[in-house]
This record gives structure tokens, sequence and C-alpha cells, in this order.
């Protein structure tokens, strides 16, 4: 017989309901059925090879005094009455026993008996105590009848019974735990033909469950290529994103825009990063509270004692624990942790902080099932530490970056307020002026609402828009009384030595236009090169109005300062002839602060020198010993 592939429809949406949420097997009694029954049919041996294709449905009910001297030795393990569950198998092995046990009910009829022994088929004897597989989707027989003690072997046979006809054994799965055998009672007068029929729905059947492995594999491998591609895609995305983002951006704000997708693509419940706190030596450029991307499932102690007592190994490799038992972490406060990985962010042998995939979500262990090509789905492996470790080095480098950059800004910063210092020590009433300006113009600047970024780049354009004053004479910036044609020319050349001396910078580059241009006029009458209206840049407009306000509120050598009504007035006049006329608006609007940040400003103090030690420094001689030349005998 070789089936068709098809089982009717009621029987293959029975199986398909049970594939999607299955029922454990269970044993129950089933006794003798008391009332008389016909007897076996007759199978013509001729007949079946004529129709070999088709089904074969053999109904068979002997009488109990037919069974009797048959049954009397599993008399007993029939009559216990005992409801019991069978033994756990394996999703993939419960259907393809029901798939098996439908089969032989469309090739043998439906009384066909399935029996089960917890015995290996190794250890199968004629004292082998059987019991009967029942439940909703596959009621037992009204007759059953155990396997013969010819079952032993792993092929069907047929043995012949006192009361007539034969009783069809056929193996049907053989698991770690039990051995399962149909049964039937069939009459003909061709056995052989019978064991051939029970082996071709037997190969069918082998042939069917390949498929199924094959199906099962490949859908394994989809899934596994489709997690590959998503890993590749999540790579590519942090790489764009490093690639548009400046080297000053908080790497923080990487993180949170990345730990969304990160705990998708690793399939994590939740994905936390701790920073590193214990080192003072680490990088600060994170908050001190830990990151969370899902479910708050530990408290931010709970991670803290996690780290430690893994922080060493997984510094050496990424750390994964799944199936947690209380032994390993014995606190309470883990007793939501059921898997996690942790890794790293480390760095040039500094490590910034630490991720933690905190357990499998839910779509991961719903994906997973008990083949062999979907084991650890519902587990953390290899794959996962890797992307996450893969991640987290992206972040420590980015971090380490940041930190090296934040690290040359501050070393310029200092070199430019060396040059500021430099020119103030040249006219003492001046000392401060830069550094308001600068306040001044990033506050004009935000009113009129540029960006942070922008603003900053205003305020160091500010602090060094008069570093080209260095080049003056220091009798003419300290003259007290009017200055000569002559001197008004060294004065009208600061714009122009400013630009010489920063020009070389390639790092401050974006201040050379407000340093050069923050004396023109917005009417074109200003210097160096008396441009007019927008083809000023912004930044110098804005430095024109600031510094303007500055100068007139100051004291200088020749004149006191005015006062503050005096020359927002001159401002607010000057508005479309001196001044950009928007930039006079903003600096209007925001003048209660400016105000404030003008009382409020006090000169940074000029440091100290500490004084020299009396004493000279010598050299230790013993110092000196250890650290001269060997004989030249010695030195081969």
């Amino acid at each position: 017989h070789q089936s068709s592939g098809r089982r009717p429809k009621r029987e293959t949406e029975k199986f398909s309901r049970f594939a999607s949420g299955h029922r454990p097997l269970f044993f129950q009694k089933k006794r003798l059925c008391s009332s008389p029954v016909p007897a076996p049919p007759v199978l013509d041996s001729q007949a079946a090879q004529a129709s070999f294709s088709q089904p074969l449905f053999m109904e068979v009910f002997p009488t109990p005094a037919q069974m009797a001297p048959y049954c009397s030795l599993h008399q007993a393990h029939l009559d216990r009455g005992i409801l019991m569950q069978a033994p756990e198998l394996s999703t993939s092995s419960t259907v393809r026993l029901r798939r098996a046990i439908g089969v032989f009910k469309e090739t043998f009829g439906p009384n066909v008996s399935v029996w089960w022994s917890e015995n290996s088929r190794d250890a199968l004897d004629d004292s082998t105590h059987w019991q009967l597989v029942s439940d909703e989707t596959n009621p037992a027989a009204p007759n059953p009848m155990p396997p013969s003690t010819a079952c032993l072997d792993s092929m069907p046979n047929a043995q012949a019974v006192p009361t007539g006809g034969y009783l069809l054994s056929v193996p049907m799965l053989t698991s770690a735990k039990a051995h399962y055998v149909a049964t039937a009672l069939v009459s003909t007068d061709s056995p052989e033909l019978l064991v051939q029929l029970a082996r071709r729905v037997l190969q069918e059947q082998a042939h069917q469950a390949r498929i199924a492995e094959l199906e099962e594999e490949n859908q394994s491998l989809v899934l596994q290529v489709t997690d590959d591609f998503e890993e590749l895609i999540f790579l590519r995305d942090i790489a764009d994103f490093l690639e548009v983002s400046t080297v000053s951006e908080n790497p923080l704000s990487l993180i949170k825009k990345v730990l969304p997708r990160l705990t998708e693509s690793i399939g994590a419940a939740s994905l936390v990063f701790i920073p590193n706190l214990d080192d003072t030596d680490e990088p600060t450029v994170f908050s001190k509270r830990p990151h969370w991307c899902g479910p708050r499932t530990l408290t931010d102690d709970a991670l803290q004692l996690l780290v430690a007592k893994f922080r060493a190994e997984a510094r050496r490799r990424p750390v994964v624990h799944n199936h947690i038992k209380p032994s390993l972490l014995a606190d309470e406060a883990f007793a939501k942790l059921r898997e996690f990985v942790l890794v790293p962010l480390a760095s040039n042998d500094s490590t910034a902080g630490w991720l933690v995939a905190v357990n499998r979500s839910e779509l991961k262990n719903q994906q997973a099932c008990d083949d062999q090509w979907a084991l650890g789905r519902d587990e953390f492996g290899t794959c996962e530490a890797s992307l996450l470790g893969s991640a987290a080095s992206i972040f420590a480098s980015h971090a380490t970056n940041v930190q090296l950059f934040r690290g040359k800004e501050q070393v310029l910063t200092s070199a430019v307020r060396s040059l500021v210092s430099a020119i103030e020590a040249k006219d003492e009433y001046t000392r401060g002026h830069s550094d308001r300006v600068a306040l001044y113009g990033r506050r004009i600047a935000t009113e009129m609402g540029y960006d942070f970024d922008t603003c900053e780049r205003l305020y160091l354009t500010g602090i060094l828009h008069d570093v080209g004053k260095i080049g003056v004479p220091d009798a003419t910036l300290t003259k007290p009384n009017n200055l000569t044609d002559e001197e008004y020319e060294q004065i009208q050349q600061h714009p122009d030595d400013g630009w010489g001396i920063l020009q070389g910078l390639d790092s401050l580059s974006y201040v050379l236009p407000g340093v050069l241009h923050h004396h023109e006029r917005y009417d074109g009458r200003g210097y160096p090169d008396g441009l007019s209206g927008e083809a000023i840049p912004i930044e110098a407009r804005i430095l024109a109005v600031a510094d303007s306000f500055d100068a007139m509120t100051s004291t200088r050598p020749y004149r006191q300062g005015m006062p503050i009504e005096k020359a927002v007035e001159i401002i607010r006049a000057g508005a479309g002839e001196q001044w950009d006329p928007k930039v006079v608006e903003a600096f209007l609007t925001s003048l209660s602060d400016l105000l404030e940040i003008r009382n409020s400003y006090r000169p940074t103090a000029k440091p100290t020198r500490p004084k020299s030690s009396p004493n000279p420094i010598t050299l230790d001689s013993t110092a000196v010993a250890t650290t001269s030349l060997a004989p030249t005998e010695d030195l081969a």
C-alpha cells in the first residue's frame, strides 16, 4: 500500500489543532466488551493485491470468549483502573506518533489499538508490562489486544491467535522512555501480504517523517538566515549613525537610540546599560544611572551585585547563563532573572560600563521547539553574545573617541584663553571684555533661534574676536586722549592681524569670519572690507552688537562708561544703519538677560605663582652611582 499523502479533512484539522497546542497522551483502563460482536472479516489476498493502492478498512470485533485465552496474561494490566499520564514526548515525536496512528486507522480500520511499555526495545520479553494509549483524539478500540511477544523485532509481524485470524503488531515509535506498538486483529488467508502491507505503511511513514524533518530544517535555516541578516542590518545602521553623528555627541545618546533595535535583534526581554562607577580613572561621558530598554526586572542594587560577581570573568569573555539556579544567584533580588548575558564596554584597558541582556523574550520562546534544528532558541547562545559584544565594542570605541575629543577641546580652549589673557595683560581696562562679548553674543544667538552647537561656536569666536590687538602697540591701546589718524589705522588693523594669527589652526577655522568682520557696518562703511547687509557673516553681525554694547558701557582710559539706557538707545537708533535690525531686535528682547550677565560677571583672578624653594635641588649621589656606566670589561 502506498499512501496518497493526504488525510481526510477532519483528520487534518484534528492534527493541526494538536500541533498548535498539544495535549499529553493519557493511558487509561479499558475493559473487554461483554456484548457479542461479529467475527473478524476475512482479508482476501487477491482482492488486496488488486486494490493495493486503496486504504483497507477492516472492522475486528471478536467476542470476549474468543479473546480470553490470549489476553489472560494481560488482564491484570487492563483491570488496574488507573489513569496514567504518558511519558513526556517531544512535540515533534508526539506529532509523528499521532500521524502514524491516523494512517494506521485509515489502513487497517478504526479498531487499531496503540500500546506502550516503559522497557526499551532490547528489554522486551514475555513479561513486558503493556499499557493502552488513549485520549480524546485517539479513542481506544472496543476490544483492544496487547502486542504479541513476536513484536520484539523492529519490523511488523503477524501472529496467529487461537480464535482464528492474525494479531498484527507494528512497532511505531521508540523513545528513551517508552516503546510504542500498534495492534489489530485481522482475518486473512495471507499473513505475508498483511506484513508486507504494514511494512509499506511504515516506509511511507518514514518518508513522511523525513519530509517533515527537512521542512523543520528548512524553516530553522530560514530563521537563522533572517537573524543573521538582521544582525548585519543592525551593524550597518550603527555605522551609518556614527557617520552622521558628530564626535562631540554624548555616547549615551547613541546607546539610547541603538538599544531598542539591539534588544530585538538578540531576542532579549530587556537590555540595560550600566555605567562603570567603581574606577575614577574610567571615562565619565555617561550618566550615573542605568539605562533600561524593556521591563525593569532588576533593581539598581541588584545590577551592581551582578556586575560585581561576574566582572572579572566578563573582562575575558562574554558571560552567558541560562536556566539560572538559586545556587548561582541566591539573593531574592534575582528571583525574576531566568537567563542573562553580560559584556563590558571596554577599550584601551578601560571599562566605560556594562551591557546586560536580561531574560529571553516571549517571542523567541514561542518560536522555540524541541526538534534538533531549533534547540536553544529559548536560550542565549554564541550568536547573541557575539552581537552584544560587537555592539559593546562600538559603544566603547565611540566613548573613548568622545573622551579624546573633549580632552582636545579642553586643550584648545585653554590655549585660546591664554591668548586672551596675553591681550588683557596689556590693557587692564579691557580685562573681561572678550568674555562678556562672548556671553552676550551667545545669548543673542540663542534668542535668534540658533542651535546649541552654533551658539557655542559663536561663544568661542567672541572670546577670540580681539586677539589681533596683541599686535597693537601698548601706547595706542592705553592712550587716554583721542587717537591720531595713524594710531586709528593701527587699531583698524587688528581684525586682519587676528585672522593672520588664527588662520593656520584648522580646528578654529569657524571663528575666522567673526574675527575678521566684527567691525563691518550694515550700511557698508565699516572695516576691513566694507561689506554691507547680508554679505556680512551672521556671527560678525551678532558680535558687532555685543561688542558695541560692552564697549559703550565699560570704562576706558580716555572715558567713563555711559549709562545703560543711553547705550541701548544708541543701538536702537543705529538699527539698519550700523547694525543688523534683526540682531538689534534680538538684543532688545534679551536685554534683561544681558544685564544679568553683565552684573554677575566676575573676571578670572590672576594666578599666583608659588615661591621658589630656598634650598637648591641636588642630585642624590646613590642615584647617580646606580645610573653610571659599568666598566668596559663588564660590558662584554
